[in-house]
Formats: structure tokens, C-alpha cells, sequence
């Protein structure tokens, strides 16, 4: 009998808890109601601001339609590697970055040296120097294509050289010290065109016209020494850059294939 009795305690307690669990609360059913409603309208103010949002991917709360806001995603590194092909037949090496900053931007950055000699035969032949310098790309292929297509830019260069072959030779700047003791300086305008010849292989060219200044010697060599002629101060406007470069593109947007995919 006393078990009887505990039973059906119990199982009234049972029932009342599953009442209770599945009778919705009046003040919570409110609340979650009033937490939907305030996150709607937040994030429908937010959308109205500056947040990016995807059009179709779409929610439905309480029947406020609301779009769902999902991250910017991170721009890719889009970059080139490059070499001028002019200066490597001249057996002066060159190596060279250009970095894309966006809606047809880009700066640039070459390094050129060469230190070659032959002191029995009087043949030097030393240039070292790099040249910064930042573009604009315009017209469809750039749009189709990162760092492809016509290019506008501005550019600054710095060098030194000591030339000879046999005879009269020419070097540039203070003899000793370090590049900026020694420099000749250009800068100047360039227009150029860059080619793709393959998925990620562009030839770059261009053509640069601009100022170029600095102080050079003109020696000789006389009696196994080097004779000192003269001093001379270099002004020059003209072409002051020359650009056949092989370009090697890396990231994302600068894939080529046919038909303008990437």
C-alpha cells in the first residue's frame, strides 16, 4: 500500500514537470520574441551602414527578412617577379618585384649589378644601382587580368658605374664612398605594355623619358696608372629608361586562360 502511494506521487510529480516544460512561458516566449525582433532590426541597421553582406543568402526571423552578414573576405597577395632582358644581355644582372595595390595600382622596385674586370687588358665594366617606381594600369586586359595591359608610371632611379674598354673610361660620381657618393640620378615618365605569353608569364615593355644628372670622371689609363682628364657634369633629358622584361605573375587574379578566365 505505501509503495502504491509513493508511485503515484511520483508520477504526478512526472506529469506536473512535463507539463510545466511544454506549457510556454509567457514572459520567456516574450523575451525570445523581443531578442529576435532587436536582432533583426540591429542587423538591418547594420547593413544599411558599412557592412558587407551576401544577397542571397537570406534569413527569415519573426518574418523580418534580414540579409545575412558575412566577413570582407582578405585580399590576396598579387605580386610579380621580373627581369629586364636588356640589361641581362648586357651582362649586367637584374631582379625586380611589383607588388599590386589595387584598382590598377602598382609600385615596383628593380636592382641592377655588375662588377666585371679585367685589369692586364684595362676592361671594367661595374654598374650597380636600382630604380623605384609606381604604375597605373588601364584599358580591359587589366581588368580581365592583373598587372597586364597598358601602363602609365612615374619612376626614380639611382647608379653608379665605372666603364672601360681598353681606353678612355668613365665613372661616375666621387671615386671611393659608398652609392650616394657616387650616384648619377634619373626620374622620369614611362608608357609600356604588358604582354601575357602564358598562364603566369607576361614580357613587360616600356619606355621611359625623364632627366638625368650627376657628376662623372673621364680617365685614361697611362704607364699601368689611371690618369684623371676631366670632370664633367652630366644633364641629360631624354629617354632614360628601357624595359624588355620576362614577368613571372604570382597570386590570385593572375592566372591566364583562354577565353579571360582566371
Amino acid at each position: 500500500m505505501e509503495y502504491r502511494i509513493i508511485l503515484l506521487i511520483l508520477s504526478i510529480l512526472f506529469s506536473g514537470i512535463v507539463l510545466a516544460q511544454g506549457t510556454p512561458n509567457t514572459d520567456t516566449a516574450n523575451t525570445r520574441v523581443s531578442f529576435r525582433q532587436d536582432f533583426a532590426i540591429k542587423a538591418h541597421g547594420a547593413l544599411t551602414t558599412d557592412s558587407v553582406y551576401d544577397a542571397e543568402a537570406l534569413s527569415l526571423i519573426d518574418g523580418l527578412s534580414v540579409a545575412a552578414v558575412v566577413p570582407e573576405p582578405r585580399r590576396s597577395l598579387c605580386m610579380a617577379l621580373k627581369t629586364n632582358m636588356l640589361y641581362d644581355a648586357l651582362l649586367v644582372p637584374c631582379i625586380g618585384a611589383e607588388f599590386s595595390l589595387g584598382r590598377g595600382w602598382s609600385v615596383a622596385a628593380n636592382w641592377i649589378y655588375a662588377w666585371w674586370k679585367n685589369n692586364s687588358r684595362h676592361n671594367y665594366w661595374r654598374v650597380y644601382g636600382g630604380d623605384l617606381g609606381v604604375r597605373k594600369y588601364i584599358g580591359s586586359k587589366e581588368r580581365q587580368l592583373l598587372l597586364t595591359g597598358h601602363h602609365l608610371g612615374l619612376y626614380g632611379q639611382i647608379l653608379t658605374y665605372d666603364l672601360a674598354l681598353g681606353g678612355r673610361g668613365y665613372m661616375a660620381g666621387k671615386p671611393g664612398g659608398n652609392l650616394f657618393d657616387k650616384a648619377n640620378y634619373a626620374v622620369g615618365a614611362e608608357y609600356g605594355y604588358s604582354l601575357p605569353v602564358g598562364r603566369r608569364i607576361n614580357i613587360d615593355f616600356a619606355i621611359g623619358i625623364g632627366y638625368m644628372g650627376g657628376t662623372y670622371h673621364e680617365y685614361l689609363p697611362i704607364d699601368g696608372c689611371y690618369v684623371w682628364q676631366c670632370t664633367k657634369q652630366r644633364r641629360w633629358f631624354g629617354p632614360t629608361k628601357a624595359e624588355v622584361s620576362l614577368v613571372w605573375r604570382i597570386g590570385r587574379g593572375t592566372d591566364f586562360r583562354k577565353g579571360g578566365k582566371r
